[in-house]
């Protein structure tokens, strides 16, 4: 079996964070100069404020799977699981998205991957094929 890492980070400071944030300046500014009324600004600036914050904060999140440690993070959380506890990893995709990851512990117990701990499922499942983990 061919051991194979993995590595996936993102972070908040997105392309379509900042294009989403100069939309709202943008949307704000004309409602400011056609003098709009306040129920059609407040969802706006929100969501204007919620672009900002996550520039500003830019919490990073994503996953390690090297030698025989997956470290899993997402901000101030993280946690830590030995490849050598997993018997099995079931991936299921709902949508385009990121897909759903639940990994079966020798133990008996379950860990859930965040779907925003993951990057490409295809490499991931590579990465877990080569330490002879089983994919359901």
């Amino acid at each position: 079996m061919t051991v194979v890492d993995y590595t996936y980070e993102e972070n908040s400071r997105r392309p379509v964070t900042l294009f989403a944030t100069v939309v709202g300046v943008a949307m704000l500014a004309v409602a400011a100069a056609y003098d709009a009324p306040w129920f059609f600004v407040t969802p706006v600036l929100v969501a204007f404020l919620m672009c900002l914050w996550a520039i500003v904060s830019n919490r990073k999140s994503g996953m390690m799977l090297v030698g025989d440690e997956l470290r899993l993070y997402a901000g101030r959380w993280s946690q830590t699981v030995l490849a050598s506890r997993i018997r099995s990893a079931k991936i299921t995709h709902w949508t385009d998205g990121a897909p759903s990851v639940t990994l079966k512990l020798a133990d008996g117990t379950s860990v859930p991957i965040p779907g925003y701990c993951i990057g490409s499922a295809a490499q991931f499942t590579q990465a877990l094929r080569g330490r002879g983990i089983a994919i359901v």
